[in-house]
């Protein structure tokens, strides 16, 4: 297995992950209603890339464009999902692949999508 944790920390950036809310529920085993929860952001580091031009040509259904990104995030630290929002100096993207590389390491490339403004 091969340990990233060095180039994680030397060219790590911050970005914000928008995680969704939840509605509310009642809880199975006490019986009390659990009150909904609203949309938080958390703060995350990762190294963000700029897709390159394999990214684009090898993507299913040329979904990518250069305004599109990619993350690699530690995943002993993080996680994100398909379709959660993502914010990058300020500007909203979406995430569209996930590629998970958890057999060869700690690390996933998040590959996020610019929503139109």
């Amino acid at each position: 297995m091969f340990n990233y944790k060095r180039q994680f920390k030397r060219y790590g950036k911050s970005f914000v992950a928008v995680v969704n809310g939840t509605e509310g529920y009642y809880d199975k085993e006490t019986g009390e209603y659990v009150p909904p929860q609203e949309p938080k952001e958390e703060n995350m580091m990762g190294i963000i890339a700029q897709v390159g031009d394999d990214d684009l040509k090898n993507d299913e259904g040329g979904l990518l464009t250069v305004e599109d990104k990619k993350i690699l995030i530690d995943t002993d630290h993080y996680s994100l999902h398909r379709d959660q929002k993502v914010v990058v100096q300020g500007e909203i993207y979406q995430v569209r692949k996930i590629a998970p590389y958890s057999l060869y390491s700690h690390f996933m490339k998040v590959y996020i999508k610019r929503e139109s403004v």
